[in-house]
């Protein structure tokens, strides 16, 4: 509300019927056109210091003084209002970055275990496939040792080890095939884990941005309603000091 006390002496009947005597009325058509105030008949409409009614420009005062308060008490509601929701939508964004930044945290635990076991399968699969190699290597050497030797009386004993090797680096080698399977599935929801994360965090610097946008209109449409606060204020105020001399 305005500020501007009105001195307890101040007699709105007396002080309009002196400014009329002396010529020195307002020119409330130009108050009432620049607030948006329909024009009033009861009104002086000119300096010449007639007055049209005597107590009806009494009644006229009034009815100004009474519709300029009335537009700054909306301009204060408004502005209030505007506060308001400046102030939950700073919460708002600030709730959302916390929650941003708690599933951020998350994602980052999940994806280092996921990285960590990743990475104990590849030395795993290394150990396995070195093993694996080197049954190969022996299982072609026993081969070519038995080519050399099929000519000749081949103990059968021998030839069941070197049959049974052979299962053995079979077996060896498919869960070794079976692994790098396993890891190329592993690196694959890796790969989509790390896309997904990526989309949140665009969306979540989307939504930041937003709330920025809609702060600065805020706070620009806060500025523009105190400026016409002021303004009214102004008015009121200046209103009453012709009113008093």
């Amino acid at each position: 509300m305005s500020n501007w006390n009105r001195p307890a002496e101040y007699d709105p009947n007396q002080a309009s019927r002196s400014m009329a005597l002396h010529g020195q009325a307002p020119d409330k058509a130009k108050l009432k056109n620049e607030f948006g105030f329909e024009d009033d008949e009861d009104v002086v409409s000119d300096g010449s210091g007639e007055m049209e009614g005597g107590d009806h420009e009494d009644i006229s005062d009034s009815k100004d003084v009474s519709k300029l308060k009335a537009a700054i008490q909306r301009l204060e509601n408004e502005n209030q209002g505007l506060t308001d929701k400046l102030t939950r939508s700073e919460e708002t964004l600030e709730e959302f970055k916390q929650t941003a930044k708690r599933a951020a945290k998350m994602k980052d635990r999940e994806m280092d275990k996921m990285t960590k076991e990743h990475a104990k399968r590849q030395k795993q699969y290394a150990i396995e496939m070195k093993e694996n190699d080197e049954i190969i290597e022996n299982l072609h050497a026993r081969n070519n040792v038995l080519e050399a030797n099929q000519k000749d009386d081949v103990d059968g004993a021998k030839m069941k080890k070197l049959i049974a090797k052979q299962v053995q680096s079979n077996k060896a080698f498919e869960k070794a095939k079976k692994l790098e399977r396993e890891c190329n599935e592993l690196k694959i929801r890796l790969t989509e884990r790390e896309k997904e994360l990526r989309k949140r965090i665009d969306e979540r610097d989307t939504l930041v941005e937003k709330y920025k946008k809609m702060k600065k209109k805020i706070a620009a449409t806060e500025e523009e309603s105190r400026q016409k606060l002021m303004k009214l204020e102004h008015q009121l105020q200046k209103g009453g000091e012709s009113s008093e001399a």
